[in-house]
């Protein structure tokens, strides 16, 4: 995809810790040969209410409970919280392309702003009761999302340089 114009890149990430904004950055990297028309202008790590709060200045609905000031929701509301999000960020950040994740109970959610459409992805991996998972079910529900985001950004991009 290089000759195309360079699109800018934000998100605010929880469950993903970060890795689709780093791999975004990395996949987009000048050195690299093919890569991603892609600036990355900012990758957030939010995973407590009130981090969302000092640097998007939003307020996030109460959680379901919170582990240590992290915020666990339902899937449902996981929904509602990645949307907000990524308006938020867009708002924050004008960036072209605009990514939120966040899991608790449930599937992992991430949000995908991209020309004043919202996408939602979910995973398949599903976590029946967030107090009972196991460190591997975690890592494999966030592996999941990350490779599924960066294929489906990789789509979006397809679409709209040559579709």
């Amino acid at each position: 995809m290089e000759g195309h114009p360079i699109l800018t890149f934000a998100s605010a990430e929880c469950f993903t810790h970060c890795e689709i904004g780093m791999k975004t950055h990395l996949l987009s990297a000048p050195y690299r040969k093919n890569r991603l028309p892609i600036s990355v202008k900012t990758v957030l790590f939010l995973p407590s209410r009130e981090s969302v709060k000092t640097f998007l200045e939003v307020s996030l609905p109460k959680p379901d409970y919170e582990v240590e000031g992290i915020k666990i929701y339902k899937e449902t509301e996981n929904e509602e919280v990645v949307s907000l999000l990524v308006k938020e960020l867009k708002k924050k950040t004008g960036a072209d392309i605009c990514i939120s994740s966040s899991a608790g109970t449930g599937k992992g959610i991430v949000a995908i702003l991209f020309k004043n459409k919202i996408h939602i992805l979910k995973t398949v991996m599903e976590i029946k009761d967030f107090k009972k998972t196991t460190t591997q079910e975690v890592k494999k529900r966030k592996e999941e999302a990350v490779e599924k985001t960066l294929n489906f950004i990789e789509k979006l991009l397809e679409e709209h340089f040559y579709g």
